[in-house]
């Protein structure tokens, strides 16, 4: 197999793969079915797929990259948005534990 036929075989299987999945976070697909037969599924000739996305372990470890339990795919902004959400709630045990901290060293210079 040549690298351009494989190329057009990879597009036309994302072409055909990418309506049917779906964003671990907000459930909506990756490409909708006009979108993909507007780009011209099913004739052997497509431009580059324009469809971004990431994956995601479902258990935070980098580490265990098993397709069936772990990885999940996401849409970049939903994926960036739950680990800010994350982000937010560490720091925010953080952030009220450093205030009491503060408190408490204000307390102390003022004495």
């Amino acid at each position: 197999m040549s690298y351009n036929s494989e190329l057009q075989a990879l597009r036309e299987l994302a072409l055909f793969t990418l309506p049917q999945l779906r964003c671990a976070f907000c459930s909506k697909p990756f490409m909708s079915y006009q979108d993909a037969q507007a780009q011209g599924f099913g004739h052997r000739r497509h431009r580059a797929v324009r469809v971004k996305f990431t994956m995601h372990h479902a258990d935070e470890n980098r580490d265990n990259n098993d397709l069936r339990s772990n990885i999940r795919i996401a849409h970049p902004w939903c994926h960036r948005e739950h680990h800010i959400k994350q982000l937010a709630k560490k720091g925010a045990h953080y952030a009220s534990r450093i205030g009491e901290k503060a408190e408490e060293g204000r307390e102390t210079q003022r004495s």
